[in-house]
């Protein structure tokens, strides 16, 4: 995974495939939700959106054990919004079309994601500007009280894949 320095906003290309992230651990057992403004720009070519993931560090690599997302379609003729939750051995798993909702280029939009039930019984709903998308989606392996969560805003793409982000007014919720 690659750095990004600001939790203000970042634009760059990509110098090698992969991912940057700016996130914040939390414990898994008390995790209720995370919210955050995103704006993709116009020049962007690379999938944008924010996630919560439990991995495991094995040796020298990090190990997604469970994690969901929900982001903008890398092409910039799409303006499309997708979610992926994905558990372990699931790396390739593509990402779902959300019929009906348009993420536009240089246009704020509020993205949530929320956790229900404990531990095992975890349940994951996705809300984007308020509305549910993605409702009672079972991911038991996020919600195991004995590890922690990273919970951020994310890029992805290959070697050139330019990205400008801004991300403001985020939250995470969780309980004491």
């Amino acid at each position: 995974y690659l750095p990004i320095s600001s939790a203000e906003g970042e634009q760059g290309a990509f110098a090698s495939n992969g991912r940057a992230r700016v996130w914040q651990k939390r414990a898994a057992g008390a995790f209720v939700a995370f919210e955050a403004r995103l704006v993709v720009h116009k020049d962007t070519t690379a999938r944008v959106g924010v996630f919560v993931s439990r991995e495991m560090q094995r040796a020298s690599e990090t190990q997604v054990e469970a994690e969901v997302t929900v982001s903008r379609h890398w092409d910039p003729a799409k303006n499309t919004l997708q979610t992926r939750v994905m558990k372990r051995g699931e790396e390739d798993l593509a990402y779902a079309d959300v019929a009906g909702v348009e993420w536009k280029l240089d246009t704020p939009i509020v993205l949530r994601i929320e956790r229900t039930g404990e531990s095992g019984e975890t349940k994951i709903r996705v809300l984007v500007d308020g509305f549910p998308v993605l409702d009672g989606k079972a991911l038991p392996n996020l919600g195991k009280t004995t590890t922690e969560l990273k919970i951020g805003v994310f890029a992805e793409g290959q070697t050139g894949k330019k990205v400008d982000v801004e991300f403001d007014d985020v939250e995470i919720v969780y309980r004491k």
